[in-house]
């Protein structure tokens, strides 16, 4: 019995043959970084080509797997949210703070009309006595 070594495989069994996702291998093709030829309706990687990718001789392959590259992104968009809230927050208590600072300049100006007014109404009981 002769062992024919395998010299090309299916997305799937690229990914079974270095243990990744079938979904690494198919965005790593899809993204250009690693080549795969079309036969009739299937899609081939050569081990050449799954060699090149996985030893990083390729200019287009990236030097974090891509499952880290997802993870680094999930990060960076949730520091990105999570600065977003505290500029709104921050931003938020800015507002009440004016707003606070107007009423009190409000109430600080209604006072002093009263005091006015009743400093008014002290000097006409003075003179109508």
């Amino acid at each position: 019995m002769s062992v024919v070594e395998q010299i090309a495989y299916s997305a799937k069994d690229a990914a079974e043959a270095c243990g990744l996702d079938g979904a690494d291998i198919t965005s790593a093709i899809q993204q250009g970084h690693l080549v795969a030829r079309v036969l009739g309706n299937r899609l081939l990687v050569t081990r050449y080509d799954l060699e090149v990718w996985l030893l990083g001789l390729d200019d287009y392959v990236k030097t974090l797997p891509a499952r880290q590259v997802k993870e680094q992104a999930e990060a960076d968009r949730q520091e990105a949210n999570r600065q977003a809230r505290l500029r709104e927050r921050a931003e938020a208590k800015a507002a009440r703070a004016a707003v606070k600072s107007e009423q009190e300049a409000a109430r600080a100006e209604e006072d002093a009309k009263l005091a006015a007014d009743l400093r008014e109404l002290e000097r006409l009981r003075e003179l109508t006595s």
